[in-house]
């Protein structure tokens, strides 16, 4: 299974997640309806056990026949991974480097963690039951560092759910580096879409033209 796309040397992939109070969703090119876990993972570039993490969630990425991926959200680089940071914690600066939130907060790691701990958060994310959601995207490069995002979601049972749809924009390898001068892989870049919606039957769907500059 291909689980990333490289559109661009800029935008080296993009991962769309579907949030909901007690699930989590995402998409990929490609991919309708696909199921997978996703981690979260939060560091901060002067943080010394921050790249240990990196390290062993590259090699699960890599080696494991898990259903799973990850972003890096470098918080003091990025404006946008410490907002996100602040969704799960209300004070950043007070919360352990590095994090791990897995599938929206299901399974939650904080500081320097085996590689086989998380391994068995991903097991226990994948193994839980989550709503009937078919979350559909497609994407069209625009330039070297653009491309047109379309997202499209419906609910497949029940009346409706609230959920928060969020696109990152993410790198294959960061520009950020890590306290050792290594670069972080999948370095979240930007947040393309973020929106709170009520999802119903009905198809509910974004465009959204993406520009790195």
């Amino acid at each position: 299974m291909t689980r990333w796309t490289s559109p661009s040397l800029l935008a080296g992939a993009f991962l769309v997640i579907l949030t909901v109070p007690t699930a989590l969703l995402i998409s990929i090119p490609g991919q309708t309806g696909a199921r997978m876990v996703i981690a979260e993972y939060f560091s901060h570039s002067q943080c010394p056990d921050c790249h240990a993490a990196n390290v062993r969630l590259s090699g699960i990425y890599d080696d494991d026949d898990r259903d799973f991926v990850y972003v890096a959200l470098i918080t003091d680089k990025n404006r946008q991974a410490k907002g996100r940071f602040v969704d799960y914690v209300p004070i950043p600066e007070e919360q352990r480097y590095p994090t791990v939130e897995f599938d929206g907060g299901y399974r939650e790691e904080e500081g320097k963690r085996t590689t086989d701990v998380y391994r068995g958060d991903i097991d226990d994310c994948a193994a839980r039951e989550v709503p009937g959601v078919d979350l559909d995207v497609s994407m069209d490069q625009r330039g070297a560092d653009s491309f047109r995002l379309h997202v499209r979601a419906r609910l497949m049972d029940g009346d409706s759910i609230h959920v928060r749809v969020l696109a990152y924009v993410v790198e294959n390898v960061s520009r950020y580096r890590d306290a050792d001068g290594r670069s972080y892989r999948f370095g979240l870049l930007d947040i393309a879409i973020d929106a709170n919606i009520t999802l119903g039957g009905d198809w509910w769907s974004n465009d959204t033209l993406w520009v790195g500059s």
